[in-house]
């Protein structure tokens, strides 16, 4: 008999679907049945059929749903777990992770891995006092990177050093590049010249992204090579700022701001 795998996730863009298939093919089809429920979103055919899991499940949660004390929502999980009796679960980003905590109390699964994805997530003072509370001895912290480890590890003092540990990302480019438009295709979506050099960055408009500091070097860039754009595309709180920060150097016409674009990594060619 084939044992359960669950594969948690906040929603279905298209790098977690990424995300969720690296996981995915970590174990073997003829010895683990792997399930990825999504918290938020509506059922999805394109989702579907990028997924590699055998089963997928939207629980099409509000984000409303999903704030507070997330009853609702969390019933429903506790009743997946009951019935499918999961052997390991992989939750990506805080709020599956904190849902998995609470089930994890009075739900027996052996292995559980919480794998945080930013830095600062766990900066929270309230966060930190949950998760030291509800700690057990099966479960991991994951970061993607030794960056986003260390800032676990320095928030949560009071769990074991070897249970903070480091898992990469990767591109799973056997899935995406068939995705890719070409480049003169990908420069016609996006409205962009096709005879000049394009720097680009598909990512939110928040700190941990640093596009000022990608401003700042493209500003220098183009005093010497005129010939030259810079798009950033994405949405986020920092967008006014990035947009000033691009006016002082009168480079409105040069940095451009698309905003978010639907399947935004097919363009990546451009």
């Amino acid at each position: 008999m084939k044992k359960n795998i669950l594969i948690l996730g906040h929603n279905d863009a298209t790098q977690f679907i990424d995300v969720y298939n690296q996981y995915n093919k970590l174990f073997d089809k003829d010895q683990y049945h792997v399930t990825v429920a999504i918290l938020t979103g509506p059922d999805n055919q394109q989702t579907r059929e990028r997924l590699l899991a055998d089963e997928i499940i939207f629980f099409d949660f509000s984000k409303k749903r999903i704030r507070g004390l997330k009853i609702g929502p969390l019933l429903k999980l506790y009743q997946l777990c009951r019935q499918k009796k999961f052997q390991i679960v992989i939750c990506h980003r805080y709020k599956s992770i904190y849902m998995m905590l609470w089930i994890a109390q009075i739900c027996p699964i052996p292995s559980l891995f919480f794998v945080m994805h930013a830095l600062d997530t766990l900066k929270n003072y309230a966060r930190q006092c949950l998760i030291t509370c509800l700690y057990r001895k099966n479960m991991f912290f994951v970061g993607v990177s030794h960056a986003v480890r260390d800032d676990m590890q320095k928030c949560l003092q009071y769990i074991p050093k070897e249970r903070v540990i480091t898992l990469y990302n990767m591109i799973d480019l056997e899935l995406t590049l068939p995705c890719y438009l070409t480049k003169i295709a990908a420069r016609e979506q996006l409205n962009l010249p096709q005879d000049i050099f394009i720097f680009g960055q598909l990512a939110r408009l928040v700190p941990d992204k640093d596009q000022r500091t990608l401003i700042h070097a493209f500003a220098a860039f183009k005093h010497l090579h005129p010939n030259a754009q810079l798009v950033i595309a994405g949405t986020g709180r920092l967008e006014a700022e990035l947009k000033a920060l691009t006016a002082s150097y009168q480079l409105e016409k040069d940095i451009l701001f698309p905003g978010y674009i639907e399947n935004g990594a097919h363009c990546m060619r451009a």
